[in-house]
């Protein structure tokens, strides 16, 4: 049997730029806040591609079709859901207390199927480790367990000894890769001379060496290079 290679790249190609074209147009919900029905679509969604780069030149744009209407349908439905509480609440559900006061809710657990090993395993990855310690335990949509522990179970904060913290901030990334990232460095009012500056005084005169440079709310420079540790 004759196999059409240049046949399977072509329509490979084309189904790969329409899956990414169409999942761009889905959002990042449907990645973040995955529910059952999100993961079901996005399986089938894949098998619909999979099959039109293996389908024969006639039934491409059958796949292709089809493929559009299992994109648009749920961008359709998340338009709706964006605007009606009682379709959202239908489609994806409402997120169920299954702990209150260190008491677990069996009946919540039944209703939604959750079994004791799956409650612990992620009560244990929220750091809790003894429902006693529990407040309340929520389980949300996409199946994440939400924790509040009892407030003297809670770690303390420096609010709570009333202790003043400097502001930190996120730091910004001005080098990626051995390029400098321009419009990053005027957004923290600093030129390219004084980075370059920056990094020969340690020693690095080559800016291809590095892999990825920061700088934090404070003006504290991080460098960490391809083949050498952070400078």
């Amino acid at each position: 049997m004759d196999i059409d290679v240049s046949g399977i790249i072509i329509r490979g190609f084309a189904a790969y730029t329409f899956l990414l074209i169409f999942t761009r147009m889905l959002g990042r919900q449907i990645i973040s806040q995955m529910t059952l029905f999100d993961y079901v679509v996005g399986i089938t969604i894949g098998s619909l591609a999979a099959d039109m780069t293996l389908a024969g030149s006639d039934n491409f744009w059958d796949g292709l079709l089809a493929l559009a209407v299992w994109i648009i349908l749920p961008i359709v439905l998340g338009w709706v859901t964006l605007r009606s509480y009682k379709i959202r609440k239908v489609v994806e559900g409402e997120p169920s207390l299954i702990i209150v006061n260190g008491t677990v809710d069996k009946q919540a657990l039944q209703r939604h199927r959750f079994n004791i090993d799956d409650l612990m395993s992620s009560l244990r990855s929220q750091g809790a480790f003894d429902i006693a310690d529990i407040e309340f335990a929520i389980l949300e949509t996409d199946g994440r367990v939400s924790v509040l522990k009892k407030a003297q179970k809670a770690p303390l904060t420096p609010k709570d000894l009333n202790l003043a913290t400097p502001y930190v901030g996120l730091p910004t990334t001005i080098m990626e890769d051995g390029n400098i990232i321009e419009h990053r460095l005027q957004e923290v009012k600093l030129s390219k001379e004084w980075l370059i500056t920056q990094l020969r005084n340690r020693g690095i005169h080559d800016i291809s060496e590095v892999f990825i440079a920061q700088i934090d709310t404070q003006g504290n420079l991080y460098v960490d290079l391809k083949k050498d540790g952070p400078k």
